[in-house]
């Protein structure tokens, strides 16, 4: 009876434990607050929350004989703006974990192609690194899933500019990416936004004025 009454207590004890250290991360009138990593995010209140996401990102591991392991836990907090169920602005905010000995890289911009425009910012004190890129939405995007499956459609192709940090000696990113329906833009689909070299000026002022409402999407608190 007492061996079994310090298992119980033992499994308790390990139970609390573990609550304890799992992160608290919710949104409460446009207001992100997360305990790991600690920060604190206002979102503009012409993007509504949906909701948030959990999933795993997975890679072959060709140390492994091409072994697919899952290597992050992904976090996902979704706000859109539509019209009707149409979905015409979006901004997604990812915690990204990275799991047993791997790190993520300090430079995230190393390996993107297709990039429009890169560079640096401030935000908060903080440096952040960001890029401007068209892309096509796919349904195996697990977020374009969730969004579909509240019941609204995404658009085939959209502008992204995503911001983004390292944290907790690379155990850590953080994601702030934001996206416009290419559509709206007036200057063609997908492929007219494809190669920098190609934009008219035209094009770069829609862009800029696209990383403008990035930044105005949302705030950084803490």
């Amino acid at each position: 009876m007492k061996k079994r009454l310090f298992y119980y207590l033992l499994m308790l004890a390990l139970l609390g434990s573990c609550a304890a250290l799992k992160p608290k991360r919710e949104v409460v009138d446009n207001i992100l607050s997360s305990s790991s990593p600690k920060m604190t995010v206002k979102v503009d209140p012409s993007l509504t929350y949906l909701g948030d996401l959990r999933y795993g990102k997975w890679t072959y591991d060709v140390s492994e004989y091409y072994k697919k392991q899952q290597t992050q836990k992904v976090h996902a907090f979704v706000f859109v703006t539509a019209e009707g169920t149409m979905i015409k602005k979006a901004l997604i905010i990812k915690i990204h974990k990275m799991k047993k000995d791997r790190h993520f890289t300090a430079d995230q911009l190393a390996h993107k192609k297709n990039i429009l425009d890169r560079g640096n910012l401030r935000l908060a004190g903080k440096r952040f690194q960001y890029y401007s890129k068209a892309i096509i939405i796919t349904m195996g995007d697990p977020v374009a899933e969730y969004i579909y499956n509240k019941g609204y459609t995404t658009p085939d192709h959209v502008l992204m500019t995503r911001i983004m940090r390292v944290r907790d000696l690379g155990k850590t990113l953080i994601n702030f990416n934001y996206y416009e329906d290419i559509s709206d833009s007036g200057f063609g689909d997908y492929n007219s936004w494809r190669n920098k070299d190609d934009l008219y000026d035209e094009q770069w002022n829609y862009l800029d004025e696209s990383k403008k409402n990035c930044l105005t999407a949302f705030e950084i608190l803490q």
